[in-house]
């Protein structure tokens, strides 16, 4: 009985340094979130599934630095539920040597991204607000999601949105998956890594929730 009962202690013990490890760990994950609180679920979410940049150091994730072109299509080709198989890409600025390569091929195949007119993709530019939701509404489409035909961008500073990104901002606000500040969206202004990871995770959910509903009905 002395043995049962010293079992059942034991591993009521052992549960219980699981769980409070577990919270540990989630805590002190990165020691430079302060202030970034709203963005730790999506930061979080995406470490734990492999999703997104970390580090060096690992103990860090710099949500405040500006985050590149490359970065979010690495990002971004991560979350897409039937990756592309063929990866090539004929961008003129991308080598096939860069460790970005890969991503920027797939996502170039899938349409989530285009280059400029003169073909170039620069990706080790800083991502602008814009562009990042040209690039969200892309992979959207690409999960099969309807978003609302002529959403307007009903910002004050809609007036300074790019032609080709003004639908791309209406829709997102529209579906509330990036939306801008004190009525503005500030378009060309660079994202930082957590407002690109909040923007991607809000994608990714909207896509998961969608995929739920339909099949349900």
């Amino acid at each position: 009985m002395k043995k049962i009962v010293y079992m059942i202690v034991l591993v009521c013990v052992f549960n219980l340094f699981l769980v409070f490890s577990s919270v540990s760990s989630y805590e002190h994950k990165f020691e430079d979130l302060d202030g970034f609180e709203w963005a730790e679920e999506a930061i979080y979410y995406f470490v734990d599934n492999n999703r997104t940049l970390t580090g060096p150091p690992p103990t860090k994730y710099f949500p405040d630095q500006s985050i590149t072109r490359a970065e979010i299509v690495s990002m971004m080709v991560r979350l897409v539920s039937k990756p592309q198989s063929h990866r090539e890409c004929d961008f003129k600025d991308v080598s096939s040597q860069e460790w970005y390569y890969d991503f920027i091929a797939q996502a170039q195949q899938m349409n989530i991204i285009h280059g400029d007119d003169e073909g170039y993709f620069h990706p080790d530019d800083k991502l602008s607000r814009q562009d990042a939701a040209v690039m969200l509404t892309n992979y959207l489409k690409l999960e099969g999601i309807q978003a609302p035909d002529n959403a307007s961008a009903e910002y004050d500073d809609a007036g300074l949105i790019a032609s080709y990104a003004l639908d791309s901002v209406g829709k997102l606000q529209e579906l509330n998956i990036m939306v801008g500040y004190a009525n503005c969206f500030e378009p060309t202004q660079p994202m930082n890594r957590a407002e690109a990871c909040v923007a991607a995770y809000q994608a990714l959910k909207y896509v998961q929730s969608h995929s739920i509903n339909d099949r349900e009905t």
